[in-house]
């Protein structure tokens, strides 16, 4: 047998009776387990042991303890499963979350909240500016990125204050010093608020694949020269000019 079959081969559900001194293996159906051991989410139903859910690119119930599941709640759009809570005074509240937020149930799964229904998201990287009142900006897993301020004039901050403000989704965000209204962040875009307007201003050698750079970018401004910006790849390139020209400025 292959590396690869036989590492497929103990890829499943498995279960421990002893507080994990052993395992033995209950299900070996590799769509359980779609996005891999990290990206997967098993709970057990406090009132009955026998009722497992797991959370991936679907997710999955199970009633006999593991041995066989079926699919519980499909993905809707993008969306990856996570994590489950279940509550331990009434087991039909079951929380799910997702790269969006959370959705909610209180009939045991038979209906879902939408993901409106509570204020969640997944944010990767939160930033403010100097504004008063001061603006909060951040990116969200599957949503895009968001921008609102920190305060409100009608008592609450609602979905109807949240803005794009045009970043990647798990990307960071820098606020120009000298203009709030200015924006950088991913793999990299400036973003003017004022005008609704969004520029790709990577690095030509970037674009070009010369540079090693990952999904996730640091963009920071100077703490001593409001002018430059540094954007971080397997190099270090600045800006003086709003990414108009870079330069590399460190060694590989």
């Amino acid at each position: 047998m292959s590396t690869w079959k036989q590492k497929n081969a103990r890829a499943g559900i498995y279960l421990s009776d002893d507080g994990g001194e052993s395992w033995k293996q209950v299900n070996s159906d590799h769509r359980i387990g779609g996005r891999g051991p990290g990206a997967m989410g098993i709970a057990v139903a406090p009132d009955n042991l026998d009722v497992v859910y797991v959370a991936n690119t679907s997710s999955w119930k199970s009633t006999d303890g593991g041995k066989t599941f079926v699919g519980f709640k499909g993905a809707r759009a993008v969306t990856d499963y996570q994590r489950w809570w279940i509550s331990k005074e009434n087991p039909q509240i079951i929380a799910l979350t997702a790269d969006q937020g959370a959705a909610i149930s209180v009939n045991g799964g038979a209906t879902w909240s939408s993901w409106y229904n509570q204020p969640t998201a997944q944010f990767y990287h939160v930033t403010t500016d100097n504004r008063f009142p001061y603006w909060v900006y951040c990116a969200q897993q599957e949503s895009g990125s968001a921008g609102t301020q920190s305060r409100s004039d009608y008592g609450e901050i609602t979905f109807r204050e949240w803005h794009s403000v045009g970043v990647f989704e798990y990307g960071y965000i820098a606020v120009d010093p000298l203009d709030a209204n200015i924006l950088y962040g991913a793999r990299l875009t400036r973003t003017n608020q004022a005008l609704g307007e969004v520029a790709e201003i990577a690095p030509e050698a970037v674009q070009r694949g010369q540079y090693r750079y990952d999904r996730t970018l640091p963009v920071v401004f100077s703490p001593l020269n409001p002018h430059e910006l540094f954007y971080a790849a397997n190099v270090l390139f600045k800006t003086v000019d709003a990414g108009k020209d870079w330069q590399v400025i460190s060694r590989i």
